[in-house]
């Protein structure tokens, strides 16, 4: 909770602004050092490598690993979404595909609907 606290505090101007940009939050190491101290230095290599808690996590990712492609075609976004997903619970990762699907779903039913206004009013406008 504090964490969460401090951090939205931190980066609040970038949060309202619904900033994305992972380079806009890099500074949020020194409050993740400050209260997740907790882990072993000696296991990570990079301050840019994952942590990851167990392997089965990498090999969840793996498994989707061609749908992760599919749904983010730009390399940084999808290193992000990777890296990311890496430290969910295994759970998770499934039912991210799965909501992203129904979400694409229903845009997929509102744009066919808004076509299907949109010539419908075309053709009364001809008429």
């Amino acid at each position: 909770m504090k964490f969460t606290r401090d951090f939205e505090s931190k980066f609040k101007t970038q949060l309202e602004k619904s900033m994305h940009d992972m380079e806009k939050y890099e500074t949020a190491g020194e409050l993740i050092e400050k209260y997740f101290s907790n882990f072993p230095f000696h296991v990570i290599s990079s301050r840019k490598q994952p942590l990851l808690l167990s392997s089965k996590y990498m090999k969840q990712v793996g498994e989707f690993d061609n749908k992760l492609k599919e749904l983010f075609p730009d390399e940084k976004e999808y290193e992000d979404i990777k890296s990311e997903l890496q430290k969910t619970p295994i759970g998770l990762f499934p039912d991210f595909l799965s909501l992203y699907d129904e979400l694409k779903d229903e845009i997929d039913k509102i744009e066919d609907l808004k076509d299907t206004k949109v010539d419908q009013l075309d053709l009364k406008n001809r008429s």
